[in-house]
C-alpha cells in the first residue's frame, strides 16, 4: 500500500467531470486521479474543508456510529480499479474492513482525519508523474489559479474557482432536501 493525501480537487474539462487528485506522500509522489460525480466532489470538499452541518449528514452519521460503537476509522485504502470504478475499504481499529465506494471513503477519511492508501497496483495501473499533471515547470492547481501556467490541458482553472465559489457559498439545505 502506497500512503497518499489529498493534493486538489477540480474538474476535468475534457470529461466535464470532477476530478480528486491523490498524491503518493513519498517520492516520486505520483498522482492518481479519480473521477466522481459532482455531489461526490462537493462532499469530498467539504470534509477537506471542515465544514460541517446542523444536521449530520450521511458521512457524519457513519463516523458518530463508528464512535458509538467504540470503534476508530484508522484508514481507507482505494483496494482496485475494476474497468473505470475505483473500488476502496474503510480500515477500523480492531482490523475490520468494510466495502466502500471511493469518495465515500475519502470523504470519511477527510472527516475523520484517517490515513489513505492506495493498493500499489492501483497506482501502477492509473497513477501518473506529477510533471504530467502539473506541468513541467511544477506548477500547481493553487499556482494556476494566482496566475500561474494552468495544471493539465484538460483542467480548466475556472472551472475550479467557480467550483470553489459554489462550496463557499453553500448552505446545508442545497446538499440536503430535507433542511
Amino acid at each position: 500500500m502506497i500512503e497518499t493525501r489529498v493534493h486538489a480537487i477540480g474538474v476535468d474539462q475534457q470529461r466535464s467531470q470532477p476530478l480528486v487528485l491523490l498524491e503518493e506522500t513519498a517520492p516520486p509522489g505520483r498522482l492518481l486521479p479519480i473521477w466522481m460525480a459532482k455531489d461526490d466532489a462537493t462532499e469530498v470538499e467539504r470534509a477537506r474543508q471542515g465544514m460541517s452541518s446542523p444536521r449530520p449528514g450521511t458521512h457524519a452519521l457513519i463516523g458518530l456510529l463508528i464512535e458509538q460503537f467504540e470503534r476508530r476509522l484508522t484508514g481507507v485504502r482505494i483496494t482496485e480499479l475494476r474497468e473505470t470504478v475505483f473500488h476502496a475499504e474503510l480500515v477500523l481499529d480492531d482490523g475490520t474492513t468494510v466495502d466502500s465506494r471511493a469518495s465515500d471513503a475519502l470523504t470519511l477519511a477527510l472527516h475523520l482525519d484517517a490515513r489513505i492508501e492506495v493498493a500499489d497496483e492501483v497506482f501502477e495501473r492509473a497513477g501518473v508523474a506529477k510533471a504530467r499533471i502539473v506541468g513541467a515547470d511544477d506548477t500547481s492547481v493553487e499556482n494556476a489559479e494566482a496566475g500561474g501556467a494552468p495544471a493539465e490541458p484538460g483542467v480548466d482553472v475556472k472551472e475550479i474557482e467557480e467550483f470553489r465559489r459554489f462550496l463557499d457559498e453553500a448552505s446545508p439545505s442545497d446538499f440536503d432536501p430535507d433542511t
